[in-house]
């Protein structure tokens, strides 16, 4: 009887350990409405900004040149004001995300470290540029931070988390069905 209770308490405490283990940083709740953006920008010739956002139920949210969009790079933030006004400027493209594919991928953002880059690599010139990120959600402000997965282009950095560079292969496979 005594072995069983032991055993029953290292349970509960392991269970405990493994679900607190995890990161908070990211709200997994229904508040958090976007999780992934991958966005091209370009000054060369004319100006070019399109891209797209995952929102939490998988769709695809596209926008091409939108006015007045609040933008944001690796590392800022937008509050919930701002993103609700830039999603009033995307389109629900035909394409989009399973929620079981779109559910693995929020929880490895949540592991993911903004800690650790590549050096900054100028790679070309007149290519513009396509950030990948993620969100991760701050309920108590209302705030989203913006974390770079990877950016490609005139200027390569790769965000040196291997969770990172998994979910950015995944945004370039999306990305290239969509565009």
């Amino acid at each position: 009887m005594r072995t069983r209770s032991l055993l029953s308490g290292a349970y509960a405490c392991l269970l405990i350990l493994l679900f607190s283990g995890c990161s908070d940083d990211i709200d997994l709740s229904n508040e958090q409405e976007i999780f992934f953006e991958v966005n091209y920008a370009n000054n060369a010739w004319t100006y070019q900004f399109k891209g797209f956002l995952i929102d939490k139920e998988g769709r695809i949210r596209t926008y091409d040149l939108p006015a007045k969009w609040v933008n944001v790079e690796g590392g800022t933030t937008i509050t919930v004001d701002e993103l609700d006004a830039n999603l009033s400027k995307t389109a629900i493209s035909s394409h989009s995300v399973p929620i079981t594919e779109l559910d693995k991928y929020k929880l490895e953002a949540a592991q993911i470290s903004d800690a650790d880059f590549t050096k900054p690599e100028n790679v070309g010139a007149d290519m513009g540029g396509t950030s990948y990120l993620m969100y991760k959600y701050d309920p108590s402000r209302k705030v989203y931070k913006a974390i770079l997965l990877k950016q490609t282009g005139d200027v390569v950095i790769y965000n040196k988390d291997s969770k990172a560079k998994g979910i950015a292969d995944w945004l370039t496979q999306i990305t290239d069905e969509v565009y």
